[in-house]
């Protein structure tokens, strides 16, 4: 069984859409776990119609709890989770009808490589508008990201070419990213950092997920200019404190200026 965890707040532009590609996945053994961060629009509601349609399917987490962060907010739904594999899920995509299926199709293949070890399977995504509109048919080619990167270390402290809503993990990855930081890091650079370090990663090369951008977005697809280059690297030295402290979170020693390194010279490679 897969525990999908659906962590919302303010979606109900999108939700419907959402839930609905979940609904219609070619392969069905699932639990969708969803839970609120205290919303002010109608994705409550959306949530508990799902409810009443796929009781056996769909568990919401109805409680006052407030996290105040998607990050906070999956952590809190990752403790729930009991199921043998784990997915992460926006509140605002669409997922293609395999992709569950291919995802654990992967995954199988990486257990029978390495069993009983933290695993984590992730893919790339199509980009599109609030509309549907393709932007990228590849955010990995339009970013001029290198999946491969997960199997260097610094690289993947360095670039994260992880995004959260593609990654299933079996249980063991869950138990060893479990809890997630409430702040610094996003979740996906949390998880994606410790199985390059305690685990092992396979990447499926092709989009299972529209990915769309909006105006609400707390993250999307990013630039991979000179004007995004230049802003992030100027930041890095000017926010150096909140560096150091993004990094604390991990339970082995970093040398934060070979992360800095290795950032200026994978990021560099982007621009040509």
């Amino acid at each position: 069984m897969i525990d999908i965890l659906l962590a919302t707040y303010n979606g109900a532009k999108y939700l419907d859409e959402q839930i609905q590609s979940i609904v219609e996945q070619s392969f069905q053994e699932w639990i969708l776990l969803v839970h609120d961060d205290n919303s002010g629009d109608k994705t409550t509601q959306i949530i508990k119609s799902y409810v009443e349609k796929y009781p056996k399917k769909i568990k919401f987490l109805d409680d006052t709890k407030s996290f105040g962060s998607a990050s906070a907010n999956f952590s809190y739904l990752l403790k729930q989770s009991k199921s043998e594999y784990v997915m992460f899920c926006d509140q605002d995509d669409i997922w293609l009808s395999n992709k569950v299926e291919k995802s654990l199709i992967e995954m199988k293949i990486l257990e029978r490589l390495y069993p009983l070890q933290s695993l984590m399977i992730f893919s790339d995504l199509e980009v599109v508008d609030e509309k549907m509109n393709t932007l990228n048919k590849s955010m990995w080619k339009s970013e001029c990201l290198d999946p491969k990167l997960i199997n260097n270390l610094y690289s993947i402290l360095a670039l994260n070419v992880v995004t959260g809503c593609t990654i299933m993990l079996n249980n063991n990855a869950g138990q060893l990213v479990s809890p997630i930081p409430k702040n610094d890091i996003s979740h996906d650079h949390w998880i994606a950092v410790n199985i390059a370090k305690y685990g092992h990663s396979s990447y499926i090369n092709e989009p299972l997920i529209k990915y769309r951008q909006h105006s609400s977005n707390v993250m999307g697809a990013r630039s991979s200019g000179f004007k995004y280059f230049y802003k992030k690297t100027r930041l890095l030295f000017v926010n150096w404190k909140h560096f150091r402290a993004k990094y604390s979170h991990f339970n082995f020693k970093i040398n934060l200026y070979k992360v800095v390194v290795k950032k200026i010279l994978l990021n560099t490679k982007r621009l040509f």
